[in-house]
């Protein structure tokens, strides 16, 4: 079986022993601890690690922003470019880069969910699948993005240090675009809860009228490159995890929304992306990308109501919780495999986990372009 599988197994056991609060430190920490390990060590897979260890193969080695790795020809904001060039600067591997990333990723991911998740192991089993497998281990990026977003933006903003918010946003688009969306937020977090919930019934309305226009849309702003296809998994996944949210809060909070101010300031960010996503619901990479680092949210606020929730609706949830991350997982591994170009045979149940230590393994089940670009 795939290392991957018996991991999600391992996290769903502690997921599931975090509901006692005398062990839940110690699953957490078994769990966290895997997790950081596997992700620091892992070596060309998902579906972009290897085209980032290409872009990083042709920085040059001193910093010169004349070279033409700082044209448009390279496909990466200037904020990336920059923290390849010094790497390389450094007589650095990409892989040192890669462990650096992870670093971070998880140690913001860790204060995160100190700071806001009852039930920290289930939190990393939602987080599994999406966060994780996706934006961690390959799409460094966003990843960083959306860590440092969960980690360090959202304390900003619980604060009122929005001119600070505001500048580390702008920091962070220069390592991707898509946080600049993330500049609506100082505004959305005045509106109470129960009006996002209203903003977001509207948003799901006009996403859906949109869908057959989506294609030409994409077009007239030049991003006819994205595919504009709906994902239904996607969609479906999202709106169980909206209704669990949804009925969760309301049999909890009642009439009283704020009566939490941390919670809802969480809840609000987390409305705030599924309105995106169900704006952009017509092109699945699209609405993806623009509302991740809101959507990451949920892996602290699902465990959190579901702690303060009815015991007698608890055993139900968490067994939705569990299946959803577990189909997603299956989802996300089928689609590294897919866009991968592994070898035929290679399944979900047995997608390998190679790492620095066996890298050579990787030329055996997969013959990714971008292979050619490999240090080994």
């Amino acid at each position: 079986m795939s290392p991957y599988l018996v991991l999600l197994v391992f996290l769903i056991m502690m997921g599931i022993a975090g509901f006692n609060p005398k062990i839940e430190n110690l699953s957490y920490k078994l769990s966290f601890l895997i997790l950081t390990v596997m992700l620091v060590f892992r070596f060309g897979q998902g579906t972009d690690w290897l085209s980032y260890n290409y872009i990083y193969s042709i920085a040059p080695a001193e910093i010169d922003f004349h070279h033409f790795f700082y044209s448009d020809l390279v496909h990466s904001e200037v904020g990336w470019k920059l923290i390849c060039n010094i790497f390389k600067v450094f007589d650095l591997d990409f892989v040192h880069l890669s462990i650096a990333c992870a670093l971070v990723e998880m140690f913001a991911l860790n204060r995160f969910l100190t700071e806001n998740s009852t039930n920290r192991s289930l939190s990393l089993v939602i987080a599994y699948p999406t966060v994780y497998l996706t934006y961690f281990f390959s799409s460094m990026r966003q990843g960083l993005v959306i860590a440092i977003f969960l980690g360090m933006l959202i304390g900003c903003l619980r604060r009122g240090k929005f001119l600070r918010y505001s500048l580390l946003v702008l920091l962070l688009s220069t390592i991707h675009s898509m946080a600049l969306l993330l500049l609506i937020l100082p505004f959305v977090i005045r509106y109470p809860v129960k009006q996002m919930f209203s903003v977001l019934s509207v948003s799901a309305l006009i996403g859906i009228c949109l869908v057959p226009v989506m294609p030409s849309l994409m077009r007239m702003v030049g991003l006819s490159y994205v595919d504009s296809s709906i994902s239904i998994p996607a969609v479906c996944y999202r709106l169980l995890s909206a209704a669990i949210v949804y009925f969760s809060y309301t049999a909890n909070e009642g009439d009283d929304s704020e009566s939490d101010p941390e919670l809802a300031l969480l809840l609000k960010l987390y409305l705030a992306g599924l309105s995106v996503y169900a704006l952009a619901v017509a092109s699945d990479i699209m609405a993806s990308r623009l509302a991740s680092p809101l959507l990451s949210i949920e892996i602290a606020i699902v465990p959190t109501l579901l702690q303060r929730g009815s015991k007698h609706l608890l055993p139900p949830l968490v067994c939705l919780v569990i299946a959803s991350s577990a189909f997603m997982t299956v989802k996300n591994i089928d689609s590294y495999i897919k866009q991968g170009h592994y070898a035929y045979g290679v399944t979900v149940a047995s997608y390998p986990y190679i790492n620095y230590f066996n890298k050579e393994d990787i030329f055996q089940y997969t013959a990714n372009p971008y292979l050619a670009y490999l240090d080994i």
